[in-house]
This record gives structure tokens, C-alpha cells and sequence, in this order.
């Protein structure tokens, strides 16, 4: 699954956003600011709480051990960079800032994305330039 969490992006209220891949669109799962929630799930890194918006990537452990067995954790660590990659490029050439974000409280992030605590919490995309300083 991946979701958007806003800070600040025009168009999109902030809050946790969940893509629908079937209808290809975002739905709104949580309005409100996050800012603060995101950057203690990510380990208090200001990134986290700085970004426009958090991609977040994760899936269901016990789905994915069904069918890859005991390679699921890693298989889908792979998927998550690939995402994560592509946005990066994506990013780079529309001159936004980006950055990967590998270091996350999962428990928190399950519970700020409303996932059950067996979901994998896999990696994040921090997307846009960091708030103007004071």
C-alpha cells in the first residue's frame, strides 16, 4: 500500500491519504495536521516534520510470506526502493526536494496510517523543500 501524508501541498488537505490503486486516486483517511506525529515516528528526524508531504510505503507480512515464503521482508524492501527510487528521479527532474527515509518507528507509523500492527512499514519518501527557517 502507499500512502500520502501531508503537510503542506497545494490542492490536498493535510492529513493521511491512502492510494486507491483500482480507482487510481488518493482518499483521505485522517484530516489534520501531522507534522508532529510524522517526525517522532521517524525517529525525531526534522525531515520528517519539515517535507511537504511523506510517502509511505508498506504491505501485509503475512500476505506476502503466503507467497514468497521466507524471502517476503526482503522482496518487498526491494519493491519499496523501486518506488522510492522512481520518485526520486521524478522529484530530481521537476526540481523538488527528496529524500529516503529508512529510519521509522513502525509500530507509530501503523498507528498514524491506521494499518494492523502485522503490516510491514517498508520505507518513506520525504517530498518538497523543508520549511523556511525563522
Amino acid at each position: 500500500q502507499v500512502h500520502v501524508v501531508c503537510h503542506r501541498v497545494r490542492g490536498l488537505e493535510s492529513g493521511v491519504w491512502r492510494y486507491l490503486p483500482d480507482e487510481h486516486e488518493l482518499r483521505l483517511i485522517r484530516a489534520g495536521e501531522m507534522q508532529s506525529q510524522a517526525q517522532e515516528a521517524c525517529l525525531g528526524q526534522e525531515l520528517a516534520g519539515d517535507a511537504a508531504c511523506l510517502v509511505v510505503y508498506s504491505a501485509d507480512l503475512p500476505g506476502a510470506v503466503e507467497v514468497w515464503g521466507d524471502r517476503a521482508y526482503r522482496y518487498l524492501h526491494l519493491d519499496a526502493g523501486f518506488l522510492g527510487h522512481q520518485i526520486n528521479l521524478a522529484c530530481v527532474h521537476l526540481q523538488l526536494g527528496v529524500s529516503g527515509i529508512a529510519g521509522f518507528f513502525d509500530d507509530s507509523w501503523n498507528k498514524l496510517l491506521d494499518l494492523p500492527t502485522d503490516h510491514a512499514i517498508t520505507y518513506i519518501t520525504a517530498i518538497g523543500d523543508a520549511v523556511p527557517g525563522p
